[in-house]
């Protein structure tokens, strides 16, 4: 039931964000992301809210697709970010925005039982969170329905790492 609880929390602080919205100045998206520390892809969800005409509001979660680590040890990583979004360029559906704001990063360790030959240890879980900064820019495309985006941010932190993310957004 944990995990769910970790996942549903994110999901509803995205979906939240739509109370506020006009139809015209809010989009939900989905995509895939890479970071650069953790050596892994991930999903990404994303909700962005228009707040004049060159300000945004952002708020999106990561989460990396980790595989086990040496000697058996699970892994996962997940960030969730809360982002403003500085439009510097619009023309003809292209529009170019910087990005600046917060970061969670969450890491999580499970390691398995250890046979000693004496007896068996327990399996351990150890979580480590970090905050940081994000800084970076993007790309919208208005394709038809829908838009096209890429982003590309540095995090700022203990678990700094360079992400890029493309996908899909879909306005509300």
């Amino acid at each position: 039931m944990k995990p769910f609880k970790q996942f549903l929390l994110p999901i509803l602080f995205l979906t939240s964000l739509s109370a506020a919205a006009t139809a015209q100045d809010f989009s939900f998206g989905a995509g895939l992301a890479y970071g650069t520390e953790i050596s892994q892809p991930g999903f990404k969800v994303d909700a962005v809210l228009g707040i004049s005409d060159r300000i945004r509001a952002s708020s999106d979660l990561v989460i990396y697709l980790t595989e086990e680590l040496d000697d058996n040890i699970d892994a996962d990583w997940l960030e969730i970010n809360g982002n403003g979004h500085y439009l510097f360029y619009e023309d003809e559906g292209l529009t170019v925005y910087a990005i600046s704001g917060v970061n969670f990063t969450r890491l999580r360790f499970d390691y398995p039982e250890i046979d000693t030959g004496f007896g068996i240890l327990p399996g351990t879980t150890e979580s480590r969170t970090e905050w940081g900064l994000n800084i970076g820019s993007g790309l919208e495309y208005q394709a038809g329905f829908f838009s096209l985006v890429s982003e590309v941010k540095y995090v700022l932190s203990e678990a700094d790492q360079l992400v890029i993310s493309a996908g899909l957004r879909v306005p509300f």
